[in-house]
């Protein structure tokens, strides 16, 4: 996988005035923390959140959707993933699993939690629970969250 780049591109486009994938900005640290902790329920302790990197992944030719990636601690690995659609619901998410397991095993990370942005998470809860549930298999070191995209923005950025 290709690691954090910074490029023009906004897996976003447009979802709230505060993007909350764009690469041309980073999160604050301390928005970071609060995000995972709150919003995650992360019991990570302070030592953890000492060293954070932060970018926009992207996989090149496979096809695989962007995604900002967060690695905490080199311990927690979180992707945030705005799907465009349904459609793109289906056909991403499996991939974005696996990436997200690769990584996380290849790296020897604890955990891995992908977070789908929406304007309505509720709308997207129980597929995407279904997808992730199918993808992850037994693998309780994989996490799904689907958070409101302008929340997510709030915290991100404070």
């Amino acid at each position: 996988m290709a690691g954090p780049a910074s490029t023009g591109s906004d897996p976003r486009k447009g979802m709230s005035a505060r993007p909350v994938a764009a690469s041309t900005r980073a999160y604050s640290p301390a928005g970071i923390k609060r995000f995972v902790r709150h919003t995650l329920g992360c019991t990570c302790s302070d030592e953890v959140f000492e060293r954070i990197e932060q970018g926009v992944s992207q996989e090149g030719s496979t096809g695989l959707p962007v995604v900002y990636r967060i690695l905490i601690g080199a311990r927690l690995l979180v992707y945030l993933w705005t799907p465009a659609d349904g459609n793109s619901l289906e056909s991403g998410l499996p991939g974005v699993v696996e990436r997200g397991r690769t990584e996380r095993d290849t790296h020897g990370y604890n955990r891995f939690r992908l977070v789908i942005l929406a304007r309505a998470p509720e709308a997207l809860e129980q597929r995407a629970g279904e997808l992730f549930r199918t993808a992850a298999g037994n693998d309780d070191c994989l996490h799904l969250h689907c958070v409101d995209s302008a929340e997510a923005g709030d915290v991100l950025y404070s």
